[in-house]
This record gives structure tokens, C-alpha cells and sequence, in this order.
């Protein structure tokens, strides 16, 4: 069963995509802990590693944790998942 994005959540997805550091942190943080949005260590790590990668400080850990708790399949695809996201940032 798939849990529902809180209200937060969607909000600060849409905060993200228009280059919003703390939005893209704060979605990291809920990817990782699966609070307001179904667990996602993927995404957590999509998000922690393209706020870092515009100036974020402090998702370092976060980044590694998520990055472990990845499957296989999840760690070949993910680079192609950050390219995606930040090229759709690029056009907003």
C-alpha cells in the first residue's frame, strides 16, 4: 500500500523544483525517515545530492545513509535519477 503525500510534502516538492535549498533538504529528510511521504532512500538521496550540489551544507550523512540503504538495482539507476530532476529544475 502506498502512503499519501502530506499536504508538506507537496508543497515543498513544488518549493524544490523552483530552487529552493531548504525545500530540497526537508524533502530529503522526509524521503529518508518516510514521515508525510512514502520511504523512499532514492529519492532522499536524489534530493540530498542535488541541494548539496547547489550549496546546501549538512547533507553529507544523510546522503551516505541513504546512499547504503539503497538496493543495487536503486545505486545503478540513481545517477540517471539526479540528471532527471536536476534537468527538470534547469527548465522551471
Amino acid at each position: 500500500m502506498h502512503k499519501r503525500k502530506s499536504k508538506t510534502v507537496t508543497q515543498a516538492e513544488i518549493q524544490a523544483r523552483n530552487g529552493n535549498l531548504d525545500a530540497m533538504e526537508l524533502l530529503a529528510r522526509r524521503y529518508f525517515d518516510g514521515r508525510g511521504v512514502e520511504q523512499s532512500h532514492m529519492w532522499s538521496f536524489i534530493w540530498s545530492s542535488i541541494a548539496t550540489e547547489r550549496g546546501a551544507k549538512n547533507l553529507d550523512s544523510l546522503s551516505n545513509f541513504s546512499f547504503k540503504r539503497m538496493s543495487q538495482i536503486q545505486r545503478d539507476g540513481v545517477k540517471q535519477g539526479i540528471i532527471f530532476t536536476s534537468q527538470q529544475l534547469a527548465c522551471s
